[in-house]
């Protein structure tokens, strides 16, 4: 059983049910778009579901969520030597038993590990600017990372012009050399960059181009 519902508005309709149980309309938590709402609706509950009536419908294409948010608080303070009510009583368990359920719910959306991979362990490392978290060497702790991902110098621009210098270097290597088993490699290199990197043929896709019609010798 899931703590939400979404709908998707269409506009003219009101009226939203969900089908978990709540106790009491403070229990629920309402979104239009990401927004919480403070009002412009009210609440009608049975025993194990109910709906959200809204004053005004939700404009069209409205993203609507109805989420179960009950408190970890006591129900009944039962008295000491006093008389235990079964409704009281009852009401106590449920409560308990559906806040349980939606802390399951909840903790199904947390990452876990795989227990069959042995003793990892999880805690995060302190916090440090511009690095990421990764695993160790041993792959059971994580760590901050030895490298500056927000490091202009390896950054994807910066790759990719360092990557056309290639190509050019490549390019003057092919028009200084008579060696037919360079110009294979060479080739070859460019081939493998070009699959790698498609976005570079737009910019350096003629790079073989001057030479299409000499001899062709191979490639290795």
């Amino acid at each position: 059983m899931d703590n939400q519902v979404t709908y998707k508005a269409n506009g003219t309709t009101t009226e939203f049910s969900f089908n978990f149980k709540v106790f009491k309309p403070e229990n629920l938590e309402i979104y239009i778009n990401g927004l919480k709402q403070e009002g412009g609706y009210h609440t009608e509950l049975s025993d194990d579901y109910g709906q959200i009536i809204f004053s005004i419908p939700p404009a069209l294409n409205s993203k609507i969520v109805i989420k179960r948010n009950l408190k970890i608080v006591r129900q009944t303070d039962l008295q000491e030597y006093g008389v235990i009510s079964a409704q009281d009583l009852n009401l106590d368990m449920d409560y308990i038993v559906e806040l349980i359920r939606q802390t399951n719910e909840e903790l199904k959306k947390c990452i876990k590990y795989d227990p069959e991979k042995g003793e990892i362990k999880t805690t995060l490392p302190q916090a440090e600017a511009k690095k990421a978290i990764v695993w160790d060497e041993t792959a059971k702790r994580l760590v901050n990372s030895e490298i500056d991902f927000l490091d202009e110098s390896l950054s994807a621009e910066k790759t990719y012009e360092d990557i056309k210098i290639i190509f050019e270097d490549m390019k003057k290597l092919l028009n200084n050399s008579n060696d037919g088993s360079c110009y294979g490699l060479v080739v070859n290199m460019i081939d493998l960059l070009k699959a790698k990197f498609p976005e570079l043929s737009q910019d350096l896709g003629t790079i073989m181009e001057a030479y299409n019609e000499s001899e062709d010798y191979g490639n290795i």
